[in-house]
């Protein structure tokens, strides 16, 4: 998923101040001003996912970088006694995330 706002301002600074004010979205000035020469620009950011995947317990490092996969591994484990087992699913001997499981089960903690 992308967001993508459109801004307008008066001047050039004045984007730089509100892009700034913004970090985390990258900037991208649009080829011609706006109307009656404003100047505008584009914020773009990938949204976060969190929805119902199921991450590999081998690969979640790449997708977060709490816990490692040992902490991982550690409750997986130990599920039947932590309550993590709603966070588990296993297709043969490969072990799967819910990521969307896993973080109920972090503000459950």
């Amino acid at each position: 998923m992308k967001i993508t706002i459109n801004i307008e301002c008066d001047n050039l600074e004045e984007c730089i101040q509100i892009s700034k004010a913004l970090e985390g979205f990258k900037a991208k000035q649009t080829a011609k001003p706006l109307s009656d020469e404003r100047v505008g620009f584009e914020l773009v950011k990938a949204a976060a996912h969190r929805g119902d995947r199921l991450i590999p317990l081998t690969k979640w490092g790449e997708y977060h970088p709490w816990p490692s996969v040992g902490g991982l591994r550690y409750l997986v484990f130990f599920a039947e006694t932590n309550g993590f087992q709603a966070c588990v699913r296993r297709a043969g001997r490969r072990v799967l995330i819910k990521e969307k499981a896993f973080f109920e089960w972090v503000d459950k903690q």
